[in-house]
């Protein structure tokens, strides 16, 4: 079980539970979910209730990430699903899921009367780790305009100091566009992290996304620059080492003047988090 609380959780609001209109903070139940092992082969993992998407390299746990913000293209990913997923590994490297769920941040209430289809494979070598996962469903008040996401993610530690990534995202939805007609949405999104030491590791991550056809987007082309780093002041203390703080700069530049009337803007942002 997982809980949010602030800001953040209005976006990541699941249809249904604690529904609130107004924008300030808000709680939403994360996760919640059983899970059992069924016996077959190498043992089948069934997966049942809310939990959160397998589609996307940056996590909605923001303890898991490297930044403070968010890639554009995790906003064009679903951030939960509300049904029942299993998991199979083939052998020690790869796994295959697969799952129903009413859809994208829909739990308790659904905005249609369909559902979706979730699946994933998964690869675990080495140095290497890496998912394929897709959905296909309605996601509007349309039970027949389909919406199809496709993700792809992928990490390499090429040393014990040194850790690449990337993440591509390509999403279409059917009568989604101002005129009527299918709109896509996609970008690819690079990230690297660098350990200097115990204390410190610095964070960077590069990104074009190309949103030019939604009916509720920037209607523009942007790419993304951050810069960050991630400070442990008591990294060996059993207690003090769940203390990190990350501050970073970002820089967004745009095709057209979508920053409060301008093609470009810098920000600066940190924060505080401990984890126990």
């Amino acid at each position: 079980m997982a809980w949010t609380y602030g800001a953040d959780a209005r976006f990541l609001h699941s249809n249904g539970l604690f529904d609130k209109e107004t924008p300030d903070n808000q709680i939403d139940l994360t996760e919640l979910y059983g899970e059992v092992v069924v016996p077959v082969g190498n043992g089948l993992k069934v997966k049942l209730g809310k939990f959160i998407t397998p589609l996307g390299y940056e996590y909605v746990n923001p303890s898991l990430n490297a930044f403070y913000s968010h890639s554009f293209i995790f906003g064009i990913v679903p951030f939960s699903h509300t049904g029942v997923y299993a998991t199979y590994g083939l052998n020690e490297e790869w796994t295959v899921s697969a799952g129903i769920t009413r859809g994208w941040e829909q739990s308790i209430d659904d905005n249609n009367d369909a559902i979706d289809f979730l699946g994933s494979v998964g690869y675990v070598k080495d140095k290497v780790t890496g998912a394929l996962s897709f959905t296909v469903g309605p996601e509007t008040t349309d039970n027949g305009n389909y919406r199809y996401a496709v993700d792809f993610w992928m990490g390499y530690a090429m040393s014990d100091e040194l850790t690449l990534g990337i993440n591509a995202d390509y999403v279409y939805e059917e009568e989604a566009g101002d005129d009527g007609d299918g709109a896509q949405v996609y970008g690819i999104a690079g990230y690297a992290t660098y350990g200097l030491n115990d204390y410190l590791k610095i964070n960077g991550r590069l990104e074009w996304f190309a949103d030019t056809e939604r009916a509720a987007g920037f209607d523009s082309t942007l790419y993304e620059a951050t810069l960050g780093l991630t400070v442990s002041p008591f990294p060996t203390h059993d207690i003090g080492s769940g203390l990190k703080i990350r501050p970073e700069v970002r820089f967004d530049y745009a095709d057209d003047d979508v920053f409060n009337g301008e093609n470009s803007q810098f920000t600066f942002g940190v924060d505080v988090y401990f984890a126990f």
